[in-house]
């Protein structure tokens, strides 16, 4: 991505489906594959061919081909009677020119490795994991079982703030800690409890928790009827988080000192499930570099303002919306995304962008090119012409900050309206008086 609000180039790669518009989801080639892999999809709880539907409902309702892990036995080219499949397919190229850019990147669930038997018990799962099994498409068709032998369990254990409100002196991992409420956790505990319990009334649940957030419109109802239907609540103070242990015929036992009793507690469970946090996407670094936006502390992109504007960016024309600004729900997910694109429409209804005369401008007859200016521009609003020995200025992505005029050694480029020559004698007369 190239350019300035308005005027944004973006170079799109997409790569081949191998997989055309003929096909009609008979599933034939899905059903002769002789390729099986873990599916992702589904925690890996399951497997997939090298030829599948990525998700039940994906759009375009295609197959794809997973070509690095395809062995070309071609097989499914013989029992294609549409010729839907082509392995000769190319990725393909695009250049396009745009005039806004939202950025909607999404998350990445926190990884508990090593965290309260996570990668130990295969029946210590996340909630993702947990979503998959309910799910009347996943891999078990709805049915709660465990992922280590298929059966049924009788008890389960939700453990809260996994990889949210962690404290520096809880955290042994040497992972970076998250600080923050990741908001969606506590009510989608409720959700998943409550649906355990109304489907299959038999099973305990306990829900281990720092604090119950349901902040949202309907979510202190949920609380309020899990309560109502037997599931046990059971709080603990962060400084001394619960233990899993495991037996040796693979019972789970989970020790927890019970705040409000003031109590240790010991309970035997069949599945532990590990609500864990939102984090910002690994390649959110590299999204960030080629949108020239900030990130803030806590690994999510930056908002120029959390309260006034809290859609847009520093980057004039790129606006963000949903969990790549921090963790959300759906519902806010769904608003959020709603003003960023009704903020974009505004500048496209006006057909122009008002610019601010406060920029920056270059004395060319000081100036020594040393481009110095251009390296701390956080709007890369500066840049070096090679074939004319200049610095160039574009001002529809300067904001005026200043930073080039503070770093010039000999003050070759200012900001208009804050010249040396207009500040100076404002300074003088103050110091005189």
């Amino acid at each position: 991505l190239s350019g300035y609000v308005g005027n944004f180039k973006a170079k799109i790669i997409q790569n081949p489906r191998y997989v055309n518009e003929k096909c009609d989801l008979c599933g034939k080639c899905e059903e002769v594959c002789p390729v099986t892999l873990p599916n992702q999809l589904n925690s890996e709880l399951d497997q997939r061919k090298a030829i599948y539907l990525p998700l039940p409902n994906c759009y375009p309702p295609l197959y794809l081909v997973d070509k690095e892990n395809c062995n070309n036995c071609g097989e499914c080219l013989k029992v294609c009677e549409k010729g839907a499949i082509n392995f000769d397919d190319k990725p393909i190229e695009v250049d396009i020119d745009i005039g806004m850019v939202i950025a909607t990147t999404g998350f990445e669930p926190y990884r508990p490795d090593g965290e309260f038997g996570y990668g130990t018990s295969k029946d210590v799962i996340t909630q993702l994991t947990l979503e998959r099994i309910l799910s009347k498409n996943g891999p078990s068709k709805g049915r709660l079982v465990k992922p280590s032998d298929g059966t049924s369990p009788k008890s389960v254990a939700f453990m809260m703030c996994v990889g949210s409100r962690q404290e520096n002196d809880n955290d042994q991992s040497g992972k970076p800690v998250n600080e923050y409420c990741s908001r969606y956790c506590c009510s989608t505990s409720l959700k998943n409890a409550l649906l355990i319990k109304e489907r299959f009334p038999e099973t305990e649940v306990y829900i281990l928790y720092r604090d119950i957030r349901t902040f949202e419109r309907g979510n202190e109802e949920l609380y309020r009827k899990c309560r109502g239907s037997g599931v046990t609540f059971i709080r603990y103070k962060h400084e001394i988080p619960p233990t899993v242990a495991k037996t040796s015929d693979n019972q789970l036992i989970l020790n927890v000192k019970d705040y409000l009793i003031g109590a240790n507690i010991e309970i035997s469970v069949d599945m532990i499930v590990l609500v864990e946090g939102m984090v910002s996407r690994k390649d959110s670094d590299d999204v960030r570099a080629k949108l020239s936006i900030t990130r803030s502390a806590d690994g999510f992109f930056q908002e120029a303002h959390a309260k006034m504007n809290p859609l847009n960016t520093f980057a004039e024309g790129i606006f963000i919306g949903g969990a790549c600004q921090g963790p959300k729900d759906v519902e806010d997910t769904v608003l959020q995304a709603s003003g960023a694109a009704a903020k974009a429409a505004i500048f496209l209804c006006q057909g122009k962008v008002i610019l601010d005369l406060v920029t920056a401008t270059v004395d060319e007859d000081k100036c020594t090119v040393c481009a110095k200016c251009i390296n701390v521009c956080p709007y890369t609003a500066i840049e070096l012409d090679e074939a004319e020995e200049r610095i160039l200025v574009t001002d529809v992505k300067c904001h005026g900050c200043g930073s080039c005029s503070a770093t010039c050694p000999i003050g070759a480029i200012q900001v208009r309206h804050y010249r040396d020559e207009q500040i100076l004698p404002m300074v003088e007369n103050l110091l005189s008086t």
